[in-house]
């Protein structure tokens, strides 16, 4: 499958080279250059990461088998419809490059086969002395966002409930009851388990792989000894978790995105940045890590140790980092940025951290228990003047390019993320698509390749695309009305003698939102290759098609909390076909999760319609 650019420079239908849809991606505002446009003093917000609400399509076609028979399009439910065949994937991909297109790469399979099991990858990746930091990953050559830099199976992983990550004990526990190996012993002790004297190894890459060592059999007496204690130590710095695997290929592989925690040696032994440089993908027991933006040969793979502390001002992302256990002090480009600006500017970027915190969360939580819209628009009001304070301060900043701009107001991202909130749930569909814009520039700061950006891009792309086919209906029916007949023909010749002013006015909306509707499939395609690699457009589509199914999941588990609902069904005609579809909520054993388990009814019979999960973004 051959991908089309979607950028303006390519004629509609015109088929580019791999290498120069790479280059396009480069140049889609990469964070360590200018971006295309003007930030300036802007009234404007960014999208919530954890909310994803409104304006995502939900596409009513299936795709088909290559026997002809069609797929029934479902969440991660349990089915008895085949899954994609894997030669299907091969033939695409042909095993070597395709000069007009991407070459989707093999491992990729896994997005969308849960019993496809690709091997270790280890890209242009190699292990270093880092000064200041002891040891870390670094690049053996340069890489473009996108690129494939690690994909590694878990040393050892456990599964928890529906949106609940398992703590660190519980694993240690899961690791002493399966055993621990020789093999899995001599790479646990290469990994840091909190004292200086674990720091001085410096092993390969390839040690790190427990197959590497399993030629000396189980039994190994010379394999180094790891103590329970120590085991629980190492687990305690190195093991990775979050509530949800990646939501888009859980959903597309039938499954639910449960929470987990694991060991993965070569995550472990990456950096932190306050502004990383990789984006993870955890799909089952696999991590995948890609180079979220350009990374010259021999620069150090980062990534976040602090998690939402990393939307905060300096002072609070470095406490986090010392309650975290990790004694050390980030001198990335944000904090070094951060601690030289003004007094002035350290105070706005706190004061409107210290409200959001204070102030603005809890009215928020009143507002929609009390579900009060006058009080949801004082909030608002407030919010925008929060913001509006953090905007002046950082303009009054000398000397700063726009992306040191946006490293400072990605430490008020909170206020600017309850001001979109509050905005659309006064404003609902007038609400400003600018505030999403916004929002990816800031979650590309300290998220890039993160699912929040990818669910973000998507509503941005999906409310642009939405809102310039509604600019070009009703620029063509003014046309049409007044010259009559074929206005969508007459939409370019727009403003020329004998159309009038009101029809210039309304073409040249139009074709202003087309533009913004193609940027935004362009920030689209940036997050979707940062997370997931360069991927053909099918692929792409059921990546996005998962997603928008998650999203949906959400908002409807959102509305039976609120309406107190257990279940609640909902009507569709799809190729003149009537479907209704319960949904119901399923609270895990522990009380800690829930998710939505949507069940399709087909005229009077009951078919298997994968339920979709809801659990918290990561």
């Amino acid at each position: 499958m051959l991908l089309r650019s979607c950028c303006p420079a390519a004629r509609p239908g015109k088929l580019k080279h791999v290498q120069d849809i790479k280059n396009d991606l480069i140049n889609i505002v990469p964070i360590g250059a200018e971006p295309a446009h003007k930030c300036g003093k802007r009234d404007v917000a960014c999208c919530a990461s954890r909310r994803s609400s409104g304006t995502n399509r939900r596409s009513k076609s299936t795709p088909d088998r290559e026997d002809g028979a069609r797929l029934e399009k479902k969440g991660f439910g349990q089915t008895n419809t085949p899954l994609r065949p894997a030669k299907l994937f091969e033939e695409e991909t042909g095993g070597a490059e395709d000069t007009e297109g991407i070459d989707v790469r093999p491992e990729y399979q896994m997005y969308t086969d849960p019993e496809f099991k690709p091997k270790r990858v280890v890209g242009p990746v190699e292990l270093s002395k880092i000064e200041g930091k002891g040891r870390g990953l670094v690049t053996s050559a340069t890489t473009i966002p996108g690129d494939l830099l690690l994909l590694c199976p878990a040393l050892s992983l456990l599964e928890g409930e529906f949106g609940s990550a398992p703590e660190p004990e519980d694993l240690h526990v899961f690791m002493l009851e399966e055993g621990l190996s020789p093999a899995k012993r001599r790479v646990l002790h290469a990994l840091y388990d909190g004292t200086p004297a674990s720091m001085e190894e410096l092993p390969s890459l390839t040690t790190l792989d427990p197959k590497f060592w399993a030629s000396r059999g189980a039994q190994d007496p010379s394999a180094p000894a790891v103590s329970a204690s120590r085991l629980l130590s190492i687990i305690n710095n190195c093991a990775c978790s979050d509530t949800q695997q990646d939501s888009a290929a859980m959903q597309v592989r039938h499954q639910k995105p449960v929470g987990f925690i694991g060991v993965w040696p070569e995550f472990a032994l990456m950096n932190h940045s306050c502004l990383p440089n990789t984006a993870l993908t955890v799909i089952g027991d696999r991590m995948l890590i890609h180079s979220s933006t350009e990374i010259p040969k021999g620069g150090e793979l980062t990534r976040n140790y602090m998690g939402s502390a990393v939307t905060a001002p300096l002072a609070v992302r470095e406490e986090a980092l010392r309650e975290g256990g990790h004694d050390f002090r980030c001198n990335c480009g944000r904090c070094e940025l951060e601690r030289g600006v003004s007094e002035a500017t350290r105070e706005a970027l706190q004061a409107a951290y210290s409200w959001y915190v204070d102030e603005g969360l809890a009215l928020w939580n009143h507002c929609q228990e009390s579900q009060d819209q006058e009080e949801l628009g004082l909030l608002l009001q407030e919010a925008a003047e929060v913001v509006e304070l953090v905007e002046e301060a950082v303009e009054a900043e000398p000397g700063l390019s726009d992306v040191q701009r946006l490293w400072l107001r990605a430490s008020a991202y909170d206020c600017y993320d309850m001001l979109v909130m509050c905005d659309e749930f006064v404003n609902q569909e007038k609400s400003n698509p600018a505030h999403v814009r916004a929002c990816l520039e800031l979650i590309r700061v300290f998220a890039p390749g993160s699912e929040s950006h990818t669910a973000v891009a998507l509503k941005y792309e999906s409310t642009m695309r939405s809102r310039a086919q509604m600019a070009e209906y009703l620029a063509a029916k003014e046309l049409e009305g007044r010259k009559g007949g074929a206005g969508r023909k007459k939409l370019a010749l727009a403003g020329r003698a004998g159309y009038g002013s009101s029809a210039l006015v309304v073409s040249r909306q139009a074709r202003q939102l087309g533009e913004l509707a193609d940027q935004a499939a362009e920030f689209f395609l940036e997050a979707f290759f940062c997370r997931y690699g360069f991927l053909s457009v099918q692929l792409v589509d059921t990546l996005r098609e998962g997603m928008e199914m998650y999203v949906e999941a959400l908002e409807q588990l959102s509305i039976m909390q609120a309406e107190g609902k257990t279940e609640s069904s909902r009507d569709y005609i799809i190729d003149g076909v009537k479907f209704s579809v319960v949904d119901k909520m399923d609270v895990s054993s522990s009380g800690r999760g829930s998710s939505v388990v949507g069940e399709v009814v087909q005229g009077a019979s009951a078919g298997g319609k994968g339920g979709r999960g809801v659990s918290g973004a990561g």
